[in-house]
């Protein structure tokens, strides 16, 4: 009986053993396979930080060195290339932020032309430059700057026969010219001009550029406040002229069985141009009543409504019975 139990207790014994056996050998291998995993990755980490990554990029040009509200640059141009080399992390990071300056540094220079080195700055240690252009000519000009009042003007005899143009405005009045001393100094006016089309008769109103311009009208290369502004200029109808055939009127008889001429086809009216647009012609009435032969009859002109005058104010008619012709 002692044998028995002392058998059974036994082989529990190795159960357990056998159980927590495993258990450890289990974790052992998960252990294992973790830290091969965290090898693994920052294996992979390292390989693509030291990749090596080129860039080209068109990076701003910033001035330092000198005050611009007192003197006038140019020459500089707008964007300059810049080839970066280095890690592709650190390459990716300056091209996404373009957390550093390409600088052309004016401390020192005076009025004149100069040559000046371009420098960089704020790139990130681990990395290598190259500028695509590493020096830039200049030209350094003492800056001022005046008001001057905006002058409109039109080419007039644009403006139809017979119409008037009133006072043109401007919607800009008056800019300020900037520049070199020299140039602002050249400058006699500032211009704004209203190109009219051939003929014109109504109201116009349009953008038109402002232009700074010496004394002989040639523009000058200065700055203004202003690019454009916007002139109106009012047209209406004023006095003028215009021909208009004569049309006989007859009363009294059959007109087909009469020539009828006079001593003019035209007429000449003096008026406002609006109401000498809707006069086509001018009534002459005659009288046909016992005619029998050739007759001819002085005939005063009636003046339409918005006509000033008439030239002339009466017409000579002639009547011919055609059965005397």
């Amino acid at each position: 009986m002692f044998s028995r139990l002392s058998r059974m207790s036994y082989m529990l014994f190795s159960l357990v053993l056998a159980i927590l056996l495993a258990v450890f050998v289990d974790g052992q291998s998960g252990t294992d396979t973790s830290k091969l995993s965290e090898s693994s990755s920052t294996d992979t980490s390292l390989i693509h930080l030291n990749t090596q990554k080129t860039i080209t990029l068109k990076a701003s040009l910033q001035v330092t060195g000198v005050d611009t509200n007192k003197y006038l640059i140019s020459g500089l141009p707008d964007t300059v290339e810049i080839e970066i080399k280095g890690p592709a992390a650190i390459v990716v990071a300056a091209e996404n932020t373009h957390n550093f300056q390409v600088i052309a540094n004016l401390k020192g220079l005076s009025d004149g032309e100069h040559k000046v080195n371009l420098e960089v700055k704020g790139l990130n240690k681990d990395l290598t430059y190259t500028l695509k252009t590493k020096a830039v000519n200049l030209s350094i000009y003492q800056k001022s700057s005046a008001y001057f009042k905006v002058t409109p003007q039109y080419n007039t005899d644009a403006i139809a026969e017979g119409y008037e143009a009133g006072d043109i405005t401007t919607s800009v009045s008056e800019v300020t010219v900037s520049g070199r001393t020299t140039a602002v100094n050249q400058v006699a006016q500032v211009v704004a001009t209203l190109d009219l089309s051939r003929n014109t008769k109504a109201d116009v109103s349009k953008s038109v550029p402002l232009q700074a311009v010496d004394a002989n009208g040639n523009p000058v290369d200065v700055t203004l406040s202003e690019a454009s502004t916007t002139l109106t200029l009012p047209v209406q109808a004023g006095v003028g002229t215009k021909s208009a055939a004569v049309k006989f009127v007859t009363s009294n008889g059959d007109a087909a069985n009469f020539t009828i001429t006079a001593n003019v086809n035209t007429v000449t009216l003096t008026g406002n141009m609006d109401k000498l647009a809707k006069v086509s012609q001018i009534s002459v009435p005659v009288n046909l009543k016992n005619i029998t032969a050739k007759t001819t009859q002085k005939v005063t002109l009636s003046v339409p409504d918005g006509v000033n005058k008439l030239s002339p104010t009466s017409i000579t008619v002639t009547i011919t019975p055609k059965e005397a012709e």
